[in-house]
């Protein structure tokens, strides 16, 4: 069924909202994927803050043609799905990877990641694979908590080694002078 003028401006508009408002960019193919899986795709994108969108191709370019990178999303094959990250550079890519494990239809095409310093940069779905592979921004503020902790952790440690000893000295002593029958 063909969509009217007003249907595809709504969407031009929600895409262009989302454009303004992410920081990374993934496509994917979704072509072969059931609604419910597609839905279930939805939730997980949801559950992260994320979003996605199935649009026509040309509906995407229009969207995507005020950027300054541009994609030729008439080469890409199938249904597109455009997820877009709004908080978390790395989360649309890390949910698409482990959904894709299980879906095998679904196919990362390209994406893009925002950069204050340098802009736009387009990414090609072996480097989309390799920024799945990243962990989270939570998870590595957790290892330089952590990193920062150790030292503390060892210098106590080491302090705690002297009344260690001296209090296992004292209790083999009280072990001599009273033996356990």
């Amino acid at each position: 069924m063909a969509r009217s003028k007003q249907s595809k401006q709504d969407i031009l508009e929600k895409l262009a909202d989302a454009l303004g408002r992410s920081v990374s960019v993934v496509f994917a193919s979704v072509k072969g994927l059931k609604v419910y899986e597609l839905e279930e795709l939805r939730k997980t994108l949801r559950t992260e803050g994320n979003e996605c969108f199935v649009a026509k191709k040309t509906l995407l370019s229009r969207a995507f043609s005020t950027m300054e990178t541009k994609f030729d999303f008439r080469g890409m094959d199938g249904e597109v799905a455009a997820v877009f990250g709004y908080t978390d550079q790395v989360a649309p890519a890390r949910v698409l990877s482990a959904f894709g494990k299980t879906h095998e239809k679904l196919t990362i095409l390209a994406g893009f990641i925002k950069d204050e310093a340098s802009g736009v940069q387009s990414l090609t779905s072996s480097a989309i694979a390799a920024l799945a592979l990243l962990p989270s921004r939570d998870e590595l503020r957790a290892r330089v908590v952590g990193s920062l902790a150790a030292p503390l952790r060892n210098c106590v440690g080491v302090l705690q080694g002297p009344l260690r000893a001296f209090a296992q000295v004292l209790n083999a002593y009280a072990q001599t002078l009273n033996p356990k029958p």
